[in-house]
């Protein structure tokens, strides 16, 4: 399951000494996730972003 990927990448992320991209391919279509990892707000709420700076988009739309 993609959760269970995430949570290996997690593992792997905070075993490591020095900054790096770790890649993890999600094999599902996400829509389970849409009300969180795919969520600017809950992604902040839960420090994975930075906060918005007051003034800039918080995201846009074509």
């Amino acid at each position: 399951s993609s959760g269970a990927a995430l949570w290996g990448v997690r593992q792997v992320a905070a075993r490591l000494d020095r900054p790096a991209r770790i890649v993890t391919l999600f094999s599902d279509s996400g829509t389970r996730y849409l009300s969180s990892i795919y969520n600017d707000d809950w992604m902040r709420k839960h420090g994975f972003l930075p906060e918005a700076e007051a003034g800039a988009p918080i995201s846009s739309r074509p």
